[in-house]
């Protein structure tokens, strides 16, 4: 199995399994879903400074992005499924306000997978001198 293909299921799943954590700990324990956001970035920058170890600048930014798809998607509609929203905030959004949330999380990945992409490019340089 080659890189981006591991990146990239490994991305997805590990998104998806923090939102489903976040969720079950929203609903049973009353924890701030907000308070999420903490670990969502950690997890942002994890993987692309895992990924930015194995790809260009482009593919980094990138697989950034992906990540932030896949959680303003997928992982919403998990989180709104396993009941996390019980205001139905979620089902009141408009199409265009939802469009704009997906895009905003995407730079949001892409932002987090540069400063990982920078970060590892200044290693490599260091360890190169």
């Amino acid at each position: 199995m080659n890189i981006e293909t591991k990146l990239t299921l490994v991305g997805a799943g590990s998104v998806l399994l923090l939102d489903t954590i976040a969720s079950f700990l929203s609903i049973h324990f009353s924890f701030s879903y907000a308070l999420c956001c903490l670990a969502t970035l950690a997890v942002y920058f994890g993987l692309a400074y895992w990924g930015a170890r194995h790809l260009n600048l482009r593919g980094t930014l990138a697989f950034g992005a992906f990540l932030g798809l896949v959680d303003a998607t997928a992982g919403w509609k998990l989180s709104d499924w396993l009941g996390a929203d019980p205001s139905l905030r979620l089902q009141r959004i408009t199409f265009s306000a939802w469009c704009m949330t997906v895009v905003f999380v995407m730079i949001l990945g892409a932002v987090m997978a540069l400063v990982a992409f920078l970060i590892v490019a200044q290693r490599k340089k260091r360890k190169s001198r």
